[in-house]
């Protein structure tokens, strides 16, 4: 029904502003939440010796940029806020790992970053926004998933199962998912699909530490 007198515009303004403001306490928290545990790992992300685990401490830097930056507590659904100080979370947990031992942690990487280069290459072509979001947020997953499982995942995310996501969506193939595993193209131990074993081992090359 529509607002037809003073006292019914008001009674939907009141009701208005108690519904958004419940949705800003609720959003405020997660918020919150991750503005802290970003502020915990940002001041960490510079190597302790010139060069050492350059390549990860890069990785670490561009991905805290697309989890917090201006508009983001506005833009993103309510879930993906409450996921972010997990996220960031496991970044922390990866900086005192990697300061350990860079090495292990840029073996780990190569795990992600053929991802993020199909992720990277998806937002440059015509891919439904919806589809690069979900591989966004999938990558984001694995992460935590191979820098810090400790702090749980959520769904069942793997390698395996992002080589099918991608084969499913990837614009540039047209084989049904079902013919990519009969190529032998999808597996545990397969490169994500699209990345070819040049650009695996140009990006392994880049993971390797720095000479000192």
């Amino acid at each position: 029904a529509g607002v037809r007198s003073r006292r019914s515009f008001d009674a939907l303004a009141a009701r208005v502003r108690r519904e958004l403001f419940a949705a800003a306490v609720a959003r405020l928290e997660p918020v919150d939440a991750a503005l802290t545990a970003y502020a915990h790992v940002a001041p960490r992300l510079t190597p302790p010796v010139m060069g050492y685990g350059q390549a990860s401490f890069d990785d670490l830097r561009t991905q805290l940029g697309s989890l917090i930056h201006p508009g983001f507590a506005a833009s993103l659904p309510l879930p993906r806020l409450e996921a972010l100080t997990r996220y960031l979370r496991a970044a922390s947990v990866r900086v005192e790992r990697l300061v350990q031992d860079a090495r292990r942690d840029q073996e780990k990487m190569l795990a992600v970053l053929p991802f993020l280069a199909i992720l990277d290459q998806w937002r440059r072509l015509d891919v439904d926004a919806a589809t690069v979001e979900s591989l966004r947020w999938q990558i984001e997953e694995l992460r935590v998933a191979v820098f810090a499982p400790e702090l749980g995942f959520a769904g069942r995310v793997s390698e395996k199962r992002l080589n099918r996501f991608i084969a499913a969506h990837d614009p540039a193939r047209g084989q049904s998912v079902e013919g990519e595993a009969a190529a032998g193209s999808i597996g545990e131990e397969a490169s994500p699909v699209g990345i070819s074993h040049a650009m695996r081992e140009r990006l392994a090359a880049l993971a390797r530490p720095a000479r000192r």
